[in-house]
């Protein structure tokens, strides 16, 4: 089971960094007349989504590969998911300004569901890392394969 996981971390990671390559963030043209600050909202989020892919994939990488034990990845991960919380906080108080046009407001709702799903995944890899199940891995490949799907959605190269 860890033999397996090891595997298929590694290859991961190799699809992970060239995605990471292939995805540039879409930003508006400059003749477009979109709201500086939320064309950065959306830079800024799409590129924590990256890195917080990236470095979940990486813990748990380090984990089967005995780098990490369970109580590192809980701690890298309890880092993570609270800078998710915060940044949560902030998109949600920006949607309860009522400034926000109804595509910008489907955008902030993905960027959200997003984050709701990397939190999961941290969550699954947390739980995997301290019980070792099949069961558990399973769980940790669904959120990851989630995330993955969240993030491909709100880049718009994908359907959920």
């Amino acid at each position: 089971m860890l033999a397996d996981w090891r595997k298929l971390s590694g290859m991961l990671m190799v699809v992970l960094a060239c995605g990471l390559m292939a995805a540039p963030v879409r930003a508006a043209d400059d003749d477009d007349e979109a709201d500086p600050a939320l064309e950065c909202v959306g830079g800024l989020s799409v590129a924590h989504g990256h890195t917080s892919l990236a470095l979940i994939g990486v813990t748990a990488d380090a984990f089967a590969k005995d780098v990490y034990p369970a109580e590192t990845v809980a701690e890298l991960m309890g880092g993570l998911i609270g800078g998710i919380d915060a940044n949560k906080k902030m998109l949600r108080k920006l949607q309860a300004s009522d400034e926000l046009s109804d595509e910008d407001e489907a955008y902030v709702d993905g960027v959200l569901g997003l984050y709701n799903a990397l939190e999961a995944e941290a969550k699954a890899l947390i739980k995997f890392t301290k019980s070792k199940s099949e069961a558990d891995a399973m769980a940790f490949e669904k959120a990851r394969l989630a995330a993955v799907a969240k993030l491909n959605k709100l880049l718009g190269e994908e359907d959920e």
